[in-house]
């Protein structure tokens, strides 16, 4: 009878603890929005709502897409085009998913530093 107590503490406890994982404030989406509005105020109504929402809508700039969904999966760079691509897992999306049905990443393609294309894949 101990020892099944003894089980069962031991396993609340250790559920207990791995749920408990620290994320750092750079890491939250809504320390990033906020950081962001406190230094940017002039936006467009568009790119401001989008942001808010936690939406991605082409014509925000790379540092707009990044307080939305943080950090890539991947990045690369095409210079002599000044193409960047991002992606995503699509876990990391709230868009329309009407557009997105069944996609497993997103495709973000930024032109001269603008979002210009998200593409669900």
């Amino acid at each position: 009878m101990l020892s099944g107590l003894r089980f069962t503490f031991a396993t609340l406890l250790l559920l207990s603890v791995t749920a408990c994982v620290y994320v750092p404030l750079r890491g939250r989406p809504q320390y990033r929005r906020e950081q962001y509005f406190a230094n940017h105020r002039e936006l467009s109504p568009t790119i401001a709502n989008a942001i808010e929402t936690g939406h991605v809508v082409p014509g925000m700039d790379r540092e707009q897409v990044w307080v939305v969904v943080g950090d890539p999966v991947r990045k690369s760079l095409f210079a002599a085009a000044n193409v960047e691509v991002w992606l995503y897992p699509s876990v990391r999306f709230h868009q329309d998913p009407a557009h997105s049905h069944g996609a497993s990443s997103f495709r973000l393609v930024f032109i001269d530093g603008i979002l210009r294309i998200i593409e669900p894949i």
